[in-house]
């Protein structure tokens, strides 16, 4: 019907499922495994993966949880896989930073940039929206960050953000 298709999808055969029935994006995506994210690039889908939210609660960075969505999200950015920025809002405390999924893209794997665009221009281009945001250029919309230091050599800067620009006003933190 021309309208874009969201599926929270955990465990193989409900990730297998949705593609199958041709969604756009897959949401959280546990149980990711090599066959799915082949899947997924010949679909042509788009992986949110929200991997923090898998680490919050004291749970450990050994824990078999964690290690499958590492193993996962390594097979998936290896073959391909269009990977989005997503954080499940909400799925933790609101005093933490939102931002904490970019230091776990990059530890398994991404560049500093690959992950800044993960949440900048591929989001927008999931949704078809690349026209309108995305990038920083005349005639599109953009609300802006100012960190520090260089995120691109230290990705937890955008961690630390000093502040931010909305419809060209700033608000300090």
């Amino acid at each position: 019907m021309g309208h874009k298709v969201a599926s929270h999808a955990n465990g193989k055969e409900a990730i297998d499922s949705a593609l199958r029935a041709g969604v756009d994006t897959i949401e959280h995506g546990n149980g990711m495994d090599g066959e799915l994210a082949d899947l997924m690039v010949r679909k042509g889908a788009w992986w949110c993966p929200t991997l923090y939210i898998y680490q919050r609660s004291g749970r450990s960075a050994n824990s078999e949880m964690t290690l499958a969505k590492e193993k996962g999200f390594r097979t998936a950015l290896e073959k391909g896989v269009k990977i989005i920025y997503g954080t499940d809002i909400g799925g933790y405390a609101w005093t933490e930073s939102e931002s904490k999924d970019f230091a776990l893209m990059v530890k398994w794997g991404m560049t500093p940039m690959q992950a800044i665009q993960s949440a900048t221009l591929l989001g927008a281009t999931a949704l078809d929206q690349q026209e309108r945001f995305g990038t920083i250029e005349p005639g599109k919309f953009a609300d802006l960050i100012a960190v520090a230091g260089d995120p691109t050599t230290d990705i937890t800067e955008l961690e630390r953000v000093q502040f931010v620009m909305k419809g060209g006003v700033i608000y300090k933190k």
